[in-house]
């Protein structure tokens, strides 16, 4: 009969890889959603380490919500069309209407609007919020966050 591999040792050997993959790679801050009104931030976001998933063109807002939200945030410039779903199917929502600029650049340390994304997740601890929430961006730093539902 062949040996049976010790459960300890095996969790053990898959956390130790766990660990130096993390350690390699970097955990990501977030797993942030672009909405493609604002997909050109996708880069400037994962130069400050945040998960992100984009979209598809063409993609309806139903599919979005249902398919790529649930515990996850979205960053758009139609606040509008997400709300009403959003403590519902579990998602937070960050707008981004207020911006008078909306920063196109590639590198972040050159994006302002990807440095303010990233300073209101944590200004906001919403890594730990996640879902059912509005946070509304202003060019002056007086965010508006809201709970929903």
């Amino acid at each position: 009969m062949p040996e049976q591999p010790d459960p300890d040792a095996m969790i053990a050997r898959v956390l130790a890889r766990y660990k130096e993959s993390a350690e390699k790679a970097g955990m990501a801050r977030a797993t942030l959603v672009v909405d493609e009104n604002v997909n050109f931030l996708e880069g400037p976001l994962k130069e400050a380490n945040f998960h992100i998933i984009a979209p598809h063109k063409g993609m309806d807002d139903f599919e979005i919500k249902k398919v790529m939200l649930a515990h996850r945030v979205i960053v758009t410039k139609n606040t509008r069309d997400f709300l009403e779903d959003a403590p519902v199917l579990d998602y937070g929502i960050i707008g981004l209407e207020a911006l008078p600029f909306i920063d196109p650049a590639k590198d972040y340390k050159d994006n302002q609007t990807a440095q303010m994304i990233s300073k209101a997740v944590s200004e906001f601890s919403l890594i730990s919020e996640r879902s059912g929430f509005v946070l509304m961006l202003h060019p002056n730093g007086r965010h508006v966050f809201r709970r929903l539902g």
